[in-house]
């Protein structure tokens, strides 16, 4: 009689297929390493990375700006104040675009696509009470993901309507 044929355990097989593949995943970050070590100091690579890291301080800085948390309390699910000069200072990495005019204060609210946000106007009167702006400034309401804004317009600093600059139909006054 025959003995039966003893099959050679595949285990080895499979512990030599993982460490190919560990060893290729590890080559791959290293290249990517290397490769983003070597754009992150060219002076391309550190504008963008300062731009991001100014862009998140802006944000950052503009949830917790004077008359953010009373957008909130509006109705404004996210509610952002954002000073125009650090914007005009974040494009001017990019562009140059001679002397730079100073820009108004924007005061943004926006919501997602099952609520609903304040209209301009309320949001004008409620930014004023909160933050006694000295200047003009811009208001911004919006939903995501929706292009157009609900409306848009530039407010004196006592809260009055100088320029609509979108009147939506999806304004709602309080």
């Amino acid at each position: 009689m025959t003995e039966p044929v003893k099959k050679k355990s595949s285990a080895r097989g499979c512990l030599i297929a993982v460490g190919i593949v560990a060893a290729l995943c590890a080559l791959a970050c290293l290249i990517g390493g290397i490769a983003l070590n070597q754009v992150a100091n060219s002076p391309e690579g550190k504008k963008v990375f300062g731009a991001i890291g100014s862009g998140v301080k802006m944000a950052t800085k503009g949830m917790t700006a004077p008359g953010a948390a009373e957008l909130r309390e509006l109705g404004c699910p996210q509610a952002i104040v954002i000073d125009g000069n650090e914007i005009t200072e974040l494009v001017e990495l990019f562009v140059d675009a001679g002397t730079p005019t100073a820009a108004p204060t924007m005061v943004m609210c926006q919501g997602n696509a099952l609520q609903t946000v304040p209209g301009c106007d309320a949001i004008a009167r409620t930014y004023v009470q909160a933050a006694h702006p000295k200047e003009s400034f811009v208001v911004i309401a919006k939903l995501q993901n929706n292009r157009k804004s609900e409306c848009e317009g530039t407010y004196s600093a006592q809260g009055e309507l100088e320029e609509a600059k979108l009147p939506g139909p999806g304004t709602r006054r309080h």
